[in-house]
């Protein structure tokens, strides 16, 4: 039995500390306070260990989990249908790399709603991992801290069940970033990095590695967790990214690991001119700001 496996089944053992999952509005988030943007209300969580952590909260931007959106939510799902069954058996893509050109497209977003529909599968289960560990997002979707997360498991700081952390969505699992590091390149090419994604449990249990990571166009951690994913999920972001960097960002991938392609942020009117009528979403921050 694989130690991934060991650490989600020692989580899913403590999932009962978690309170049950409720919408928290932003009026509650910024009376919170915290670093969590007032755009973003969170989710409790406990670490694999059973620690103590705040109390369980759905943020706004996990669509999935609310009522609202349909429109949005439909789309997330055919997105995970199309996946799911883009192949045959034992050869559908189980490790998923979520990235995009630039920043500030929307990768985060869809790499948590992504993985969050997986887990609301029958049979299916989900890993999401934050591999952006130089501006990692994906604790703020859960209201927990960075670390430990990952980058402290690649270095070799923290064993691997006291990074996996289980959230108030049932057979969902996170990683997080973790602390920052000088050498994001270096650990996530490193050995231990390839080790953890190739521990993934067997195709029996039905368990996908959702992986966020950073922008194509301005590092080079894309092109390396890609060569050991199983496919790549692209998000393009409305009216944001020229057409040719796109191009030039696809071209860091083998074209046969390319799963989707995922338009975000676009207006209504500009989807009816395709026939469609979808709504858009929206998604907050990029590295630029933070820097």
């Amino acid at each position: 039995m694989s130690k991934v496996f060991e650490a989600l089944k020692k989580a899913e053992k403590d999932q009962g500390l978690l309170e049950p999952v409720r919408l928290v509005s932003g009026q509650e988030a910024r009376e919170d306070g915290g670093d969590v943007p007032s755009e973003v209300a969170g989710l409790g969580s406990v670490l694999a260990k059973g620690r103590e952590e705040p109390p369980a909260r759905v943020s706004p931007w996990l669509l999935v989990c609310s009522q609202a959106h349909g429109h949005v939510v439909e789309q997330i799902k055919r997105l995970r249908t199309h996946i799911l069954h883009s192949a045959p058996g034992s050869d559908v893509p189980r490790v998923i790399v979520v990235t995009s050109a630039s920043a500030g497209e929307g990768k985060s977003l869809v790499s948590a709603n992504l993985a969050a529909s997986i887990a609301q599968g029958l049979r299916e289960s989900a890993m999401l991992v934050d591999a952006d560990l130089r501006h990692g997002k994906l604790h703020r979707f859960f209201h927990v801290r960075p670390s430990p997360g990952l980058s402290d498991y690649l270095a070799g700081d923290s064993d691997l069940g006291e990074v996996v952390r289980e959230t108030p969505i049932r057979k969902l699992s996170l990683v997080t970033c973790g602390s920052s590091r000088p050498n994001p390149i270096e650990l996530i090419s490193s050995e231990r990095m390839r080790s953890m994604i190739e521990q993934v449990p067997s195709q029996k249990d039905k368990t996908f590695l959702v992986l966020d990571t950073t922008p194509a166009l301005l590092t080079s951690e894309p092109s390396i967790l890609a060569r050991m994913a199983d496919g790549v999920v692209f998000v393009v972001r409305h009216d944001l990214t020229p057409r040719n960097c796109i191009k030039e960002a696809l071209e860091y991938f083998p074209k046969e690991k390319l799963l989707a392609l995922v338009f975000n942020d676009v207006p209504p009117q500009s989807l009816k001119l395709y026939g469609h009528a979808y709504g858009s979403y929206y998604y907050w921050g990029t590295y630029r700001e933070e820097a």
